[in-house]
Formats: structure tokens, sequence, C-alpha cells
């Protein structure tokens, strides 16, 4: 939430040991509520004595006289513009980091067990072509990482890619070439044999027992840390999975993926080198300058196809300026138990 430049700033505002403690006490008392999760060897007289021992020290000084459950304040997300790409072009204030990197973001919706058994599957079947091609054939960069990411209850695919050779721009733009051929040669070609088995991996991983207690713990934990509590969630998952084909990929893959399509709700961060790449076409054009009238750097051109949002890495102005000038999705939604239990069915 916060770059390092601000916390650094942070740090140097605390002029003392006692200045801090006062801003803890502060900070605490205005704004903390504890979550308290026990698992695997312990009993209910036990969890109860460290509730009390915690409560015991909330109730102390600043906290003294405070009542009632503290507001919890869910984080909601910003809601990308469907048709109309997002491009974060930023340069590492590091001139000597000669990486760049670019994290190509393509949101998908409120996460629901349907649509998270469908962006799994078609994440599923991106996760080697992704690899092969973008690192192992075209050896863009290093670091090729991929999969589908939940955010405060809203789901997305990534891509993102490191490299020590071509600048955030080029990455992107191969990217969104390997997106449209993977889709017109790979993906509306596949045959029924080939889905049927990929589903029929990806089912199997999702019905996989914990086989050790920390997988468990952390599936328990997520539950509980947003708010959801659906233990079984897998159950959900693995019922909506049985029910797909491969027109659902295709259409899902179509309309929130594929370059030009006007559902898409993309953005694309690339945080840029200061070192000199190399390029395959000749010397890497660099970015102009942002438009002198632009807030905090933020552009978009008449056509609403693409907006950018311009600055250095460590800069938070021009995600402000965007932040407040763009909707949010509404608070985090709960899919309850019972439709998880329906959708298993």
């Amino acid at each position: 939430q916060w770059s390092n430049k601000s916390k650094v700033e942070a740090l140097d505002s605390i002029s003392s040991p006692h200045h801090l403690s006062e801003v803890v006490s502060r900070t605490l008392a205005n704004a903390c509520s504890v979550l308290l999760f026990a698992h695997g060897n312990t009993t209910k007289t036990e969890v109860k004595a460290i509730c009390a021992r915690v409560e015991e020290c909330f109730a102390s000084k600043a906290y003294a006289g405070r009542q009632g459950k503290v507001e919890d304040l869910s984080k909601r997300m910003v809601q990308l513009e469907e048709g109309a790409d997002l491009n974060c072009l930023l340069t590492h204030p590091n001139p000597k980091e000669p990486n760049s990197c670019c994290y190509s973001y393509f949101q998908l919706g409120q996460d629901t067990p349907r649509l998270h058994a469908l962006a799994s599957l078609m994440a599923h079947l991106l996760k080697e072509p992704v690899f092969s091609t973008l690192r192992t054939k075209q050896q863009l960069g290093y670091i090729v990482w991929r999969g589908i990411e939940v955010s405060n209850g809203i789901i997305g695919y990534y891509i993102q890619i490191v490299s020590g050779m071509y600048q955030a721009n080029f990455i992107n733009q191969r990217i969104q070439e390997f997106l449209e051929s993977f889709f017109s040669q790979n993906l509306k070609m596949m045959s029924a044999e080939d889905f049927a088995q990929a589903k029929k991996s990806l089912t199997g991983k999702y019905e996989e027992k914990d086989v050790r207690m920390d997988r468990e713990n952390s599936r328990y934990w997520t539950e509980i840390n947003t708010s959801r509590y659906h233990f079984n969630r897998r159950l959900g998952i693995v019922g909506c999975l049985r029910k797909l084909a491969l027109k659902d990929v295709i259409g899902l893959y179509e309309k929130k993926l594929l370059p030009g399509s006007p559902s898409r709700a993309y953005m694309s961060v690339q945080i840029g080198s200061q070192h000199k790449k190399e390029h395959p076409e000749g010397e890497q054009k660099q970015p102009p300058p942002p438009s002198p009238g632009s807030p905090g750097g933020l552009e978009a051109n008449e056509k609403k196809e693409e907006v950018t949002v311009r600055g250095k890495a460590d800069d938070e102005s021009p995600w402000i300026n965007f932040k407040a000038m763009s909707p949010l999705f509404p608070e985090r939604s709960h899919i309850y138990t019972s439709q998880l239990r329906k959708a298993a069915l």
C-alpha cells in the first residue's frame, strides 16, 4: 500500500523512543483489532487463556474504556475500465538497477465459485505455453511468473516478466502477441480429449488432501482473514469445474484476455531500467514525457482506448490521482456456504 520512500519518510519523522511509543499507542487505540486462530494440539481452555492474556494487555492505558468491536474497514479494489488499457510507465529510481519488469494484469470480476473454477482452468491451460514461449523460446527474461490472483474478493490473471536485456514496453508488446497467437493457434484448436485431460488434472489438484498441517492451517487462515469462513471452498470449485466446457474457457479468454476486446479490463505496470537495453529491431525508443496539463502524469486519449500513468516507481502521486478518479468495486462480497454447496451438487 505504501512505497518504500513513504516508509522511510515516516521513520525519519520519529524523533525519539518516547515519540515512537506515543505513535504506536495512538495507532493501536484508534485502529486495532485482534484476530486469533488456534489450530493443532491445543485445548479450548488453553486458547481461552491466551485470549484473556491478549485482552489484558489491551485493557491498559490507551485502550482503557474502549468497548465494542473495531470497525472492519475492508479494502476495496479499483474497478478497471473495460475496453481501456491502462499502462503505468514507471522508471526505476536506482540508476544502477539493470533489470526491467512488466506486470500484466487482467481483471476478471468478483470471485465466485464458478468464475474461480473458470479462471483456474484457463490459467492451467496457459501455464506451460506462457513459460515455454516467453521464457524458453523468446528468452524475454529470467523470471516469468503467471497465474490467478484474488485480492479483496476480485479475481484476476497476471503475467510478470523480469528482464535484464529488454525494456518493459517491448516485453508488454510480446505478451500481447502471445495472447493473440495462443488464442487462435492453441485454445480454439484444442481437442476435446486434451481439454478433458486438463480439466481432470486440475480437478485432481483441488481434490488433494492436505498432506501437511501448515497447508491446512494456511487454507483455514485465509478463509478467516478474508472474513469468508468457507472452509470447504474447494468442494464448490470442484463442482463448478466438472460442469465447464471448452466454450466457457474460450468465452472468458476472448472477453477478458484477448487484445482489442471491448470487455477487457487490463492494466500493465512497466518499470523500466535507466540502463540502455537491447532490442531485436534496433535501438529501443524511450516513452515521451508526460503531457504538461496531465494531473500527476495521467493521460487519456479521446476514444478512451488507452490510459497512461507516468512517473517514477517510488512516486505515489500518479497512483493517488488515478485512484481518486477511478470507480471502486462494491464492498467485498460474501459467497455463502449454501451457494458453495449448491455449486457442488
